[in-house]
């Protein structure tokens, strides 16, 4: 009897050890996958690079996935890098689309915040849509601004990743991001 109160006991210690590691697992999943996806979008879009260095952070989402319930649901999480600390928070985005809106595939955005002013968003209470951003400037493919990469004068850039054209700008404009702590 003693050896199954002493084998239950160990059990039960151990339950908040295991949750900690799987919560913290969790955070490293979300920045490996975040920091693959902007080093993948800095290889393939000369534009997102030069923009990054001129970045106070940038959060970057590196798949969204479309899960069908009533609606169609987007979802995924991502990482805020700052150019001081790396990794620096981790962030939730959550869309409700119609399926003539979007493809099956998952997407992704990367945000570039250029100052303090555009960076205090995120921490709004009740989250964050950037599609009510005027200073939200979209860049990629179907969208036909110039961007000066020496001198960014706007405030927040999106680099789209997997998507292109007018429905980005649906998605963005119908996205909610919300802060999470993973661990």
């Amino acid at each position: 009897m003693k050896s199954r109160i002493l084998l239950i006991a160990l059990i039960i210690g151990a339950l908040p050890l295991n949750a900690t590691n799987a919560r913290a697992a969790n955070a490293a999943r979300i920045d490996s996958d975040s920091q693959d996806a902007l080093e993948s979008l800095y290889a393939s879009d000369p534009k997102a690079h030069a923009v990054g260095r001129h970045a106070l952070a940038i959060l970057v989402f590196p798949s969204i996935t479309k899960e069908k319930t009533l609606h169609i649901d987007q979802r995924g999480e991502g990482t805020l890098f700052t150019a001081a600390h790396g990794p620096a928070a981790h962030f939730y985005t959550a869309a409700a689309m119609n399926d003539i809106l979007t493809g099956d595939e998952p997407y992704g955005y990367a945000l570039f915040f250029m100052n303090s002013e555009s960076l205090q968003l995120l921490h709004g209470h009740g989250g964050w849509a950037p599609g009510s951003e005027t200073n939200l400037a979209i860049v990629g493919p179907g969208f036909s601004k110039p961007l000066n990469t020496t001198h960014p004068k706007g405030d927040i850039y999106a680099f789209l990743l997997n998507q292109t054209g007018p429905v980005s700008r649906l998605i963005l404009q119908r996205s909610n991001i919300r802060r999470i702590f993973p661990q």
